[in-house]
């Protein structure tokens, strides 16, 4: 994992501790002081394909691997 990967990596995680949902590419992109949510969509595919990440059904909301997400039903 490069270290622009890892970090964000560490931010999704981070995410998920503190709101318990994934972040918005653009919450991403804010944090790392960057303007453009491209270059954060493909850092996530690279960690999808690396195994770090899962995608949700939405395919734009991500989780680490270890979160166990269930979605509860009425």
């Amino acid at each position: 994992m490069t270290p622009v990967q890892s970090e964000v990596y560490e931010i999704i995680e981070r995410y998920w501790v503190k709101y318990a949902c994934s972040p918005s590419y653009r919450d991403i992109a804010q944090i790392r002081g960057v303007s453009g949510v491209s270059g954060v969509k493909k850092i996530i595919d690279r960690l999808e394909k690396l195994g770090a990440v899962k995608r949700m059904k939405n395919r734009r909301s991500v989780r680490p691997v270890y979160i166990k997400f269930v979605r509860k039903k009425d």
